[in-house]
C-alpha cells in the first residue's frame, strides 16, 4: 500500500510510563487518580496536566486514522519527556517509552513508525539508547526531544555529541513543547499550553541557530512543531535585528532564513490563516501534515489540510511525500 497521508505528530502513552511518573520526586511528579487517569505536576505546582490513557489507546488511534484516511503515523510519547524525571529514572523512562513504541510498530506494521523518546541530559545514556533503538529496529525514524532539557537550553554543548550522531545517521531531530522553565510568569489562565508552548519552541530553535549549532551540524534536519511556533510571524523583526542592526549574529555564517532549508514545520494549528502564512514562509516542500492526537481531533486537522490553497503536487508533498522522504518511510 502506498503511503499518501502521514501524520508526523501523533501521541501514545504507555501505562508503565504513567506509573513511573508517580515515582518521580523532582521537577515532574505523577499522581494516579483512577485506573487510567493521572495528574502530572510540573515544577512544584506551576502547571498540571491530566492524562487519560483511554484517549491514547492504539485501537482508537487506528480507528480515527481510518475514518480520516490517514495511512501512517509517527508516534511518540509527548509529555513529560523523560529528561525531567529523577536522574535514576530517566534511562528507564526512555526505555519504557521506546519499547512500547516499538511494540506498536511491530503489531501494526506500515501504520505506525516510531520517534525515539530520549533523555539527552546524560550523553552516554542518550547515545546508548539511540543506538539501542536504531539497532534493534528499523521502525524508529527520528529522535524526539523537548524545547528545553530539564531547564537546559538545546544549544548546550552537552548535547552536541547527540546531534552529531543524528546528523551522521540522517536521523531528524523532532522538537516538541513542554512547560517552559520560565512558565511561572504565564501559569494562570492556561497560558502555558495556549501560548507558552509556541514561544518556548521558537526560542529553542532560534538558540540552535544563533549559537552556531546548526553551522556546526549543517546537515542536521529538524522538525519544528505547530507551524513553526511564532517564528513565521516575527521573522521580519528577527531579520531586521540580525541583518540590519547586527545583533545576535556573532556565531552564524549565513542569513537567518537560509537555515530553514533543513527545518520542517508540522501542520498542527487549527487555523486556515496560520497554515497559509506558514506555508508561504517555509514553502510546501518543508511543511508536513500532523494532528497532535489526542490533543486535537484528527478529522479537524484533515479538514484544515484539505482547505489549503495549494496545487495537487504541493498537497501530495504536504500530506505525505515530504514526511516519507525526510523519515525514509516505506510502504
Amino acid at each position: 500500500m502506498e503511503i499518501k497521508v502521514v501524520d508526523v505528530q501523533s501521541h501514545v502513552f504507555p501505562k508503565d510510563y504513567a506509573e513511573l511518573l508517580c515515582k518521580s520526586k523532582s521537577k515532574v511528579r505523577g499522581t494516579k487518580i483512577t485506573e487510567n487517569k493521572y495528574a502530572v505536576d510540573y515544577f512544584n505546582g506551576m502547571y498540571t496536566f491530566y492524562i487519560d490513557l483511554e484517549k491514547y489507546e492504539p485501537s482508537l488511534i487506528l480507528e480515527k486514522m481510518e475514518k480520516s484516511k490517514i495511512d501512517a503515523g509517527l508516534i511518540s510519547v509527548n509529555i513529560p519527556t523523560p529528561d525531567l524525571l529523577d536522574e535514576e529514572l530517566r534511562l528507564v523512562g526512555s526505555q519504557i517509552c521506546n519499547d512500547y513504541i516499538e511494540s506498536l510498530c511491530n503489531k501494526y506494521p506500515k501504520k505506525f513508525f516510531g520517534l525515539a523518546n530520549i533523555a539527552i541530559n546524560n550523553p552516554t545514556n542518550s547515545i546508548s539508547e539511540l543506538n539501542r533503538c536504531l539497532q534493534k529496529s528499523n521502525l524508529f525514524k527520528g529522535a524526539f526531544v523537548s524545547s528545553h532539557i530539564n531547564e537546559k537550553n538545546l544549544d548546550d554543548p552537552e548535547f552536541f555529541e547527540f546531534y552529531a550522531q543524528l546528523e551522521a545517521r540522517g536521523i531528524p531531530l523532532v522538537l516538541h513543547p513542554t512547560v517552559p522553565a520560565w512558565g511561572e510568569v504565564i501559569k494562570d489562565y492556561s497560558l502555558i499550553p495556549m501560548m507558552g508552548f509556541m514561544v518556548d519552541t521558537s526560542i529553542a530553535l532560534m538558540r540552535l541557530i544563533l549559537s552556531g549549532t546548526l553551522d556546526k551540524y549543517p546537515e542536521l534536519k529538524i522538525v519544528q512543531p505547530h507551524l513553526g511556533g511564532i517564528l513565521p510571524y516575527i521573522m521580519g523583526r528577527i531579520q531586521e535585528q540580525i541583518e540590519v542592526k547586527k545583533r545576535g549574529n556573532a556565531n552564524i555564517k549565513k542569513e537567518i532564513k537560509s537555515y530553514f532549508k533543513n527545518i520542517y514545520f508540522d501542520l498542527v494549528s487549527p487555523s486556515d490563516e496560520a497554515i497559509e502564512f506558514a506555508k508561504a514562509f517555509v514553502g510546501s516542500k518543508n511543511l508536513m501534515f500532523a494532528t497532535d492526537h489526542p490533543w486535537i481531533e484528527m478529522d479537524s486537522m484533515v479538514d484544515y489540510a484539505h482547505k489549503m490553497n495549494v496545487s495537487p503536487e504541493e498537497k501530495d508533498d504536504i500530506m505525505g511525500s515530504n514526511a516519507s522522504k525526510l523519515f525514509s518511510l516505506k510502504s
